[in-house]
Order: C-alpha cells, then structure tokens, then sequence
C-alpha cells in the first residue's frame, strides 16, 4: 500500500510512468523499461502534487504534508534485492580518517542520522519514507519503507575487504566504499504495486506524431531567476569566517545578540545579477525551506551581506534549526563538509518575493564558474 492512496494520485503516477516507460527504446534494447531518476522525481511530485527539492540534496527528494520521501529507480536483480547509494560523505572525509572497523561504522551511522535530521528540520518534517520502484521485465514495481535512522545501540558488521565495510543495524544492511566514500543500503521489494509497461517499437514516429499535433500550441517557458550564494568566504584559505557571515555575532565593535548572522554576497553577484535583489536596504520577504516567511534585504557596505530584521531571525533558523549550533559557539567549514552542504540558492519568484533553500557541496563554486565563464 502507497502512503499517499488517493485514487487521482495512483491514476495519474500509473498513466505517466506507463507513457515514460514505453519510451524506453529511446535509450536501451531491454526489456526493462527504462527511467531517469530526474523523470521518476518529477512524476512523483506531480502526481501525488508533492514538493520537489531534489537539488537541495539532503536525503529527501519530494515534501508533502509533513512527510519527506526519498525517491528511488532501480533494476531488481532474480534475487529480489537491489543495493543503492543513499549518502556521499566524501566531504566528510576528515571525519573518517584513522578510525577502526567499529569506530568507523559508529561515525558513519552518526553522520548518516545528522543527515536525516538536517532534513527534518529544514522542512519541517514529521516522517521520513522511501518510495521505490523496482525494474523487471515490462513491469514497475512500486514500493515503500520507513527511511529509518540507524540504529547505534545495534551495530554489527558483516563483513570488512579492501574497498568496503558492511554492516547492519538489524534492521537494515548497509555498505560503504572506501574509493568512492559512498554508504549503500539493501531494498527488498515487499508489497509492491505493479504496473505493467507496454515498450513502443519505435518511439521516435510516436514522438513525432505527438510533437506535429502540439506544435501549434508550444508557448515559451516562463523560469524565475535564482543565484546561489556560498556560507563560507572565499578569500585566502576556504574558511567561515570567525567574525562575519554566519559567525558575524562575533565580531567586536557594539554588543551583538548570539543569533546575528548574515548570508555573504559577493561582488560578481551584483555585478553579474544588477537587478536580482532590491536596491540596498530595501525590505523584501524571503521564505525559508518550512515555508516560514522571513523580512530580509541587502545590507552593509557593496551590498555584501543578505540580513534579515529583526537580525537574528536567519541566525535562528541557520544556527538553532539547521545546524543546532550552540550558542557562543563558532560555526567551522568542517560543519558545513559533514552536512554536504556549502551554499544556498535564492528564487525570485516576483518583486519583493523570494525564497531559499541549501545546496550541496560544491554548488556555489560550480555556479560561478558557470555564470562567470
């Protein structure tokens, strides 16, 4: 049984994987149907008119009335057991060095429920799930199990080599690799929906045909702009800085209250987006992942910092609700390469209107080189 049941949400997801799936001769001669994980993710939010926040990569995929679903596509082997990626802790490598067997699994298992956390509290969520579908032959096999947090008191490991460790919770089997800094998890396929898929013979006349009678009605698509923005400074060593940006509380001059912090934006971004933001000091509503609205605007000299006011409500949620920083307590670089996260990208959805959310390592800096050339 899927959690979300309702009879429109199964008919619409069965019609449009049932049309994705026969196209799957655009791309493999198999008899398993074919599916992008970009195309499942998008699919599933439109059927079940689930929130899509993939790109944060945060161990969710989809939000829906307080549930965080990881999504996942994957071919089924005879053995009716499939072994997938759920984490990437290669920024978190640091954290990893030098420990034994027994340690290393305990950091993984750490790692792995900070992470579970992080999403929870970015969206506000009550429940974590996986909705997986299976591949076989002309079929879909649709499925889901609790996303569970590993259980520490219950750690066994099965087996150690060269490249991986494995071990389980018992609940749960899990494998890391060591090359690719990678934590796998086993699924089994139990009380699954079936959806048979009919493969076109030849999708490209079928596409054709579809693309000659829409032609007339094609309009251009209409995309707001966003920029993304980096939490720590790129000047000299790649640090977050002890006195500004999201450790600004600490700087000295006037007393500071312990939650005042402030988003960095660098120069290229005004100079390369001259109409994103609002002029400086300008109010505007930025709305956080929970869908809480915050009033921000640009602030500080060259319009460097992104504020909100009253100062401290973006400190609260980035420091007590995101990170669980303590109070007095430096925000470091290591945090942010444990979490997998190093940026935030801001939407402009209207004037005066945007909203935000996190970015996987990495974003700020590929972003820049993109828009920079």
């Amino acid at each position: 049984m899927l959690h979300f049941n309702q009879k429109q949400y199964i008919s619409n997801y069965e019609l449009l994987l049932k049309m994705f799936g026969s196209l799957s001769k655009l791309f493999s001669e198999s008899s398993t149907p074919y599916l992008h994980y970009r195309i499942m993710e998008n699919v599933y939010c439109k059927s079940f008119v689930a929130e899509n926040v993939s790109r944060a990569d945060v161990s969710v995929d989809a939000v829906k009335d307080g549930v965080g679903i990881g999504l996942k596509t994957f071919t089924v082997s005879k053995k009716n057991v499939s072994t997938e990626k759920i984490a990437e802790f290669d920024t978190a490598a640091h954290s990893l060095k030098g420990l034994n067997s027994s340690e290393l699994v305990l950091k993984l298992a750490e790692l792995r429920n900070r992470r579970l956390e992080l999403a929870k509290d970015i969206y506000n969520l009550e429940q974590l799930m996986y909705h997986c579908l299976g591949r076989r032959d002309n079929l879909f096999l649709a499925f889901e199990e609790p996303m569970d947090l590993v259980d520490t008191r219950r750690l066994k490991i099965l087996q150690v080599s060269e490249t991986s460790i494995a071990f389980s919770d018992q609940k749960n089997s899990y494998r890391f690799s060591f090359p690719k800094s990678t934590l796998y998890k086993t699924f089994k396929p139990r009380n699954y929906y079936e959806i048979p898929i009919a493969i076109l013979d030849d999708p490209y006349d079928a596409l054709m045909d579809c693309f000659q009678k829409l032609r007339a009605d094609l309009q251009p698509s209409l995309f707001f702009d966003s920029v993304v923005l980096p939490l720590y400074s790129e000047k000299g060593d790649v640090n977050v800085p002890e006195k500004s940006g999201l450790n600004a509380w600490n700087a000295g001059g006037r007393t500071r209250k312990s939650r005042e912090v402030y988003v960095p934006i660098p120069s290229w971004i005004h100079k390369t987006f001259p109409n994103f933001f609002p002029p400086r000091d300008t109010s505007f509503q930025l709305v956080l992942p929970n869908k809480s609205p915050i009033t921000v605007s640009v602030c500080q000299a060259g319009g460097k910092a992104l504020m909100s006011n009253p100062n401290t409500d973006l400190g609260d949620w980035l420091l007590d609700v995101v990170l669980k920083v303590p109070r007095n307590n430096l925000v470091t670089y290591e945090m942010l390469q444990d979490l997998g996260i190093d940026s935030v990208e801001v939407f402009k959805h209207h004037e005066g209107e945007y909203s935000i959310d996190f970015r996987p390592f990495g974003s700020y800096s590929a972003f820049k080189e993109q828009k920079k050339g």
